[in-house]
C-alpha cells in the first residue's frame, strides 16, 4: 500500500520532486493555494499577469511557483471570491423626479 506522500509524489513527477523536496524541507510544505491574487503561504500578492496565467492554465501543463516563497501554486476556482457586481446607483435628482 502506498503512503500519502508517495501518491502525492507520483502526481508531481520526478522532474519536480527534487525542488519540492527542498522547499518542503525548508518551509514545511511545498504547495500553496493562490486565492484572491495572493499566495496563501507567504501572503504576498501575485503579479496580475501571473495571476491570469495561473487562473487560465487549462491548456498549460507547467507548474507555477510563487515568486516570493518558491512554493508550487494551485488555483481552485470554487474558492475564489466572485467578481464584484456593480449595483446601479440612482442619483438624487432621478429619485426626486421618480417620486413626483
Amino acid at each position: 500500500m502506498l503512503k500519502k506522500t508517495q501518491v502525492e509524489r507520483a502526481g508531481i513527477g520526478e522532474a519536480h520532486s527534487r525542488p519540492t523536496d527542498r522547499i518542503a524541507k525548508a518551509k514545511g510544505t511545498a504547495v500553496a493555494e493562490a486565492l484572491n491574487q495572493q499566495c496563501m503561504a507567504c501572503q504576498m500578492m501575485l503579479r496580475p499577469q501571473r495571476w491570469n496565467d495561473l487562473r487560465d492554465r487549462s491548456y498549460d501543463e507547467t507548474m507555477m511557483t510563487c515568486e516570493s516563497c518558491g512554493r508550487l501554486l494551485y488555483y481552485d476556482p470554487a474558492r475564489d471570491s466572485p467578481q464584484r457586481k456593480t449595483v446601479p446607483v440612482e442619483s438624487i435628482a432621478a429619485s426626486i423626479i421618480r417620486s413626483l
